[in-house]
């Protein structure tokens, strides 16, 4: 056992570290009192709660996929009302989705790219 650990041992229980039995009573007088509230239980579970979330990814949630682009299309279009709508298109050139008339070509933009992300085919 190193020399430093021997003279704290020693000066915690007051007694040889080797043959000696520990004082429980004295040790646990040595450690700081910790306070215990409900704000830091509050965040001891939030961070447990993070670090579940993030023990839970898998790898297949981390990679992109590939060629996502590539399979789907957005095309924008100006009905005979005078009102923009859009459709998604897949690959083999099926619609697969249309969306509802919007008044301005700018909103079916935004609408294309909010909706963008969330296409998981």
């Amino acid at each position: 056992m190193a020399r430093s650990m021997q003279s704290t041992t020693r000066a915690l229980t007051g007694t040889q570290v080797l043959g000696a039995d520990l004082s429980l009573r004295r040790l646990a007088l040595a450690v700081p009192r910790v306070r215990v509230t409900r704000r830091s239980l509050r965040i001891v579970l939030g961070l447990l709660w993070l670090l579940d979330g993030v023990l839970q990814l898998q790898p297949f949630m981390l990679r992109t996929r590939a060629g996502v682009a590539d399979r789907r299309k957005f095309v924008l279009k100006k009905g005979s009302t005078g009102k923009y709508h859009f459709s998604l298109v897949a690959a083999d050139g099926q619609v697969v989705a249309t969306s509802p008339s919007y008044e301005y070509k700018q909103s079916a933009l935004d609408a294309i790219e909010a909706s963008d992300g969330r296409v998981g085919f």
